[in-house]
């Protein structure tokens, strides 16, 4: 089951989803091995299940499932990834470990969702022109804007007919 948790955006994005929102949720800007021109992935449609206000109530939830925690859940008895799994950004995976697990004490919302289209492995480029014809201008997202139900509608029909291509093509 995918989560979202405030982690890396704080009070910004997590904080602000409940049980029956929708998410779109895509790769930031970058240049990928594959295409030369920097980028964005749509990796995911979700549809945001249960909210919990701190991990230790998530990993609550998930234990009494029978249910694996996942990476992001910041609990003790939850191990870290390899840093080689990670950003690379902190001088060793104990600050790496310890920033995060302060960050989930700062601002615990933690969310599980029901993955509605999700593509991993090749999700669909999204370029800027992608956005502009979307939104009509390159919205900012280290703080995600709430967007239209047309808006959700477009970007989320890009990944459904993406996968169902896919799909067809490995037929």
């Amino acid at each position: 089951m995918p989560t979202i948790s405030a982690l890396c955006h704080g009070r910004n994005f997590a904080p602000r989803l409940h049980p029956g929102d929708d998410v779109i949720y895509m790769t930031k800007k970058e240049r990928f091995a594959d295409h030369s021109q920097p980028h964005r992935r749509l990796v995911a449609v979700l549809k945001v299940l249960h909210r919990f206000e701190t991990h230790r109530q998530a990993a609550n939830w998930f234990q009494s499932g029978g249910l694996a925690l996942p990476n992001n859940c910041m609990v003790p008895d939850n191990p870290c990834v390899p840093l080689d799994r990670t950003d690379l950004h902190e001088p060793s995976l104990r600050e790496w470990d310890i920033g995060y697990l302060a960050r989930s004490r700062k601002c615990g919302v933690f969310l599980v969702c029901d993955p509605v289209a999700l593509d991993l492995y090749t999700p669909p480029i999204i370029t800027d022109g992608d956005l502009v014809r979307v939104f009509g201008r390159i919205p900012g997202t280290r703080n995600p804007p709430s967007i239209s139900e047309a808006q959700f509608d477009q970007l989320s029909e890009i990944l459904h007919s993406h996968i169902a291509a896919s799909n067809r093509s490995a037929s």
